[in-house]
């Protein structure tokens, strides 16, 4: 990922990490390929289902797919829900494709509806003992060049700062 989509990524999952911790759970930060830290985590905490949002575009679908194959041959259950993004990439078509442009993007994005919102958090959670490999800068996301202080001034990854731009 670019500079900015990693400093947006660590900062998102600090702040998921601490929602976590504010109802008894953890984050478990592990770096490595997918399957490795999945089944790792899987045996470590005793799980027998793994849960996930599908990602829309091609290239990555196609990787979940075969992420999810080798998940089920290993013998655990998958999991997965429609994504996590406010709009499905074909709520977003222009004349059946995608749009290549951002303005006309960004006007259709305005005037279709969002995903309904997830239900509320609940207050409390079981935690699992595994820790992963450490906290989030093991993952190497953070950058304190001083172009992100711009960003930081005008935009919070956190769910605070979603919130405000939702309302």
């Amino acid at each position: 990922p670019t500079g900015a989509a990693r400093w947006w990524l660590h900062n998102a999952l600090e702040d998921l990490d601490e929602a976590l911790r504010e109802r008894g759970s953890h984050m478990a930060f592990m770096k490595g390929p997918a399957l490795d830290c999945i089944l790792r985590a899987a045996k470590k905490s005793k799980a027998r289902d793994v849960y996930w949002n599908r990602r829309d575009s091609p290239a990555l679908a196609r990787l979940d797919d075969k992420l999810e194959e080798q998940l089920r041959e290993a013998g655990l259950r998958v999991h997965t829900s429609e994504s996590a993004n406010l709009h499905s990439a074909e709520a977003l078509l222009h004349k059946g494709r995608h749009y290549r442009v951002f303005r006309p993007y960004y006007e259709a994005a305005r005037k279709t509806a969002v995903r309904k919102r997830c239900s509320n958090a609940p207050n409390k959670l079981n935690a699992s003992p595994f820790a992963g490999d450490g906290p989030v800068d093991t993952l190497g996301l953070s950058t304190h060049l001083n172009w992100t202080a711009g960003i930081r001034k005008t935009w919070a990854a956190t769910r605070a700062g979603l919130e405000l731009l939702l309302n």
